[in-house]
């Protein structure tokens, strides 16, 4: 059965090739999964991309994380074998090494004689995840020194591996992932005793060095408790990934956070009973486009990526989310010209997993979603470098240093656009502004719109600040009237869509080709619903819009009027329709 929208909807059971179980989805290929004499065959009938992810199976290559097989026993543990068929086929492997449990093997992907120690979740239960074969594998805390030792041990094996056999294939660096309710969490993260024995530990070196220093420590409140805790979750975290990247060197192209869809511990109960929550699936990827992770559907059975989902996984991650990650820098001329995800705004943030974001209590992600559909960014704070189509970025000042104040200026100077919540900022920054203002002989225009607006201008630059205490108090409604009157004052050029509850809409650019030079870019909105009823759509666009095509058009009927289009949509259906983007 599958869930839409609350309603169960009966499927009929299809049969599991051996292909599915090998290609599960999203480019994934798992070699432990059949016999290296089939390699050839498997990867010369794959069509669908000639990337082909290969995430390494730690407790396939050990049993006890001591001694380690990479085809000197089994052929089927032989990586530079695999690498070379692939070539053969014309595929380029990319390698994912894992720095948290892997949610789709038992034990979370460690040697069985390491899995000691259950991870605990934060509601004191165990952390586990239920595959696509039903099985239930449980996760095993990263915080046992005696992992880590043995991860080490590994890493050691697989980069001489790598290194002997002239293996010179990208290796990324994964955290795996999962959404519960819009909460992005980690499987790194753990409660159990284990934490907890490790986290004494720390403390008590953090005690020995004061003392040292003649100093006294002592944990005075929750929030400084709570602090400590993450200060020794994120140093161990650090060194898997610090550990990882030293090792990998020759090889290592990066790391990126991978959301898998059906991941939540209540998933478990609802896999079950054979019901499974479509819409939220859905949900949950474009959020993830939203956060920059790529997306892994391995975990869900073959009869639920149908309809709907199946575009959605085809269209936005395979085609779009994993080359744009995974072969940034180094795209042919053809692939450069191909659709990447519209990102009008970004907005900064210091820790994507942590559940207390200012914006998320000021709604500004409900009303971008609402407004904008999922044109947002959300962007660590420290990464070096922003999208290149951002039109507005949001700061909050609780992440403002000397750093961020001069790329908050920068932005500003170079005619870009920040929008500042000064809320928690420190003093001494406040008085910088004000003191930028002064020495540059800016105009400050200030409105009284629930709050203290201040605008600033320079040329094409916009700088609004405010204070978001003073929406804190206000009902969400009036809180989302104060962002619709705070963003129309930027000329963002954008179609309004309303109506179609439950359909998701994604909207995608790319540049201009020589036959349309009139436009400054070009512009796909992808809609989709995958509810099980019916549903109407009307998207009205500005002057600067110019239909172009249709495309991809499933289980919808459209009307085109001048300036509008409504879609009507059975359900499960979805299309895709192209602008031509006027510039100034």
């Amino acid at each position: 059965m599958v869930i839409c929208e609350g309603f169960l909807q009966l499927t009929t059971p299809e049969f599991r090739g051996d292909r599915d179980y090998v290609f599960p989805g999203e480019n994934h290929f798992l070699y432990w999964k059949t016999s290296s004499s089939l390699w050839n065959s498997k990867l010369a009938e794959y069509q669908e991309s000639n990337i082909i992810i290969v995430p390494i199976n730690w407790a396939f290559h050990s049993d006890t994380g001591e001694n380690y097989d990479f085809g000197e026993h089994r052929p089927e543990a032989n990586l530079a074998k695999l690498v070379q068929t692939a070539k053969n086929n014309g595929k380029e492997i990319i390698f994912l090494v894992a720095i948290t449990p892997s949610p789709f093997l038992p034990n979370g992907g460690i040697p069985h004689l390491l899995a000691r120690n259950i991870s605990i979740s934060e509601s004191n239960i165990s952390t586990a995840a239920i595959d696509s074969e039903g099985r239930i594998n449980k996760m095993f805390s990263f915080f046992d020194p005696r992992l880590f030792k043995n991860y080490v041990k590994f890493l050691e094996a697989l980069s001489g591996h790598f290194s002997s056999t002239g293996v010179d294939v990208d290796v990324w660096t994964v955290t795996n992932c999962y959404y519960d309710q819009d909460v992005l969490y980690s499987y790194f993260s753990d409660y159990s005793n284990t934490f907890t024995s490790g986290l004494s530990r720390f403390l008590s070196i953090k005690m020995q060095e004061a003392e040292k220093k003649g100093e006294s420590f002592q944990i005075s409140s929750q929030e400084e408790e709570q602090n400590l805790r993450k200060e020794y979750y994120d140093s161990v975290y650090s060194l898997y990934a610090e550990t990882a990247r030293e090792h990998l060197s020759a090889n290592w192209a990066g790391h990126f956070n991978m959301l898998f869809l059906g991941g939540r511990i209540s998933n478990i109960g609802a896999r079950a009973f054979e019901v499974d929550d479509v819409w939220q699936y859905c949900h949950d990827v474009f959020r993830g486009l939203c956060d920059g992770i790529i997306t892994s559907s391995i975990l869900l059975p073959l009869g639920v990526k149908r309809g709907a989902l199946a575009r959605i996984l085809s269209e936005l991650v395979e085609m779009t989310a994993i080359p744009n990650l995974l072969l940034s820098g180094r795209k042919t001329s053809e692939e450069e010209m191909a659709f990447r995800q519209l990102e009008l705004f970004s907005i900064y943030e210091k820790d994507l997993f942590s559940i207390h974001s200012g914006w998320s209590s000021l709604h500004l992600y409900k009303f971008l979603s609402s407004n904008y559909g999922h044109t947002y960014r959300r962007v660590l704070v420290n990464e070096q470098d922003h999208p290149s189509s951002t039109q507005i970025h949001f700061f909050t000042g609780d992440l403002v240093d000397e750093k961020i104040f001069s790329r908050i200026l920068e932005i500003f100077m170079n005619g870009g656009s920040v929008i500042l919540d000064t809320s928690a900022m420190n003093n001494e920054f406040v008085q910088k502004m004000e003191l930028f203002v002064l020495e540059n002989n800016l105009q400050v225009e200030r409105v009284n719109f629930m709050a203290i607006v201040n605008n600033i201008s320079l040329g094409d630059g916009r700088l609004i600040y405010f204070s978001g205490e003073a929406l804190a108090s206000l009902p969400s409604s009036k809180i989302l009237s104060f962002w619709e009157k705070i963003v129309s004052t930027f000329s963002l050029y954008h179609c309004q869509i309303v109506g179609g509850d439950g359909v998701e809409c994604f909207w995608r650019t790319r540049p201009s080709l020589a036959a349309e030079l009139s436009y400054s870019e070009v512009r796909r909105v992808g809609l989709y619903n995958p509810t099980s009823y019916r549903k109407k759509v009307k998207l009205s666009f500005m002057k600067n819009f110019a239909l172009m095509k249709i495309v991809d058009e499933t289980n919808a009927k459209v009307v085109s009027r001048q300036n509008e289009i409504e879609v009507d949509f059975s359900p499960n259906g979805s299309i895709s329709i192209d602008f031509g983007v006027f510039g100034d």
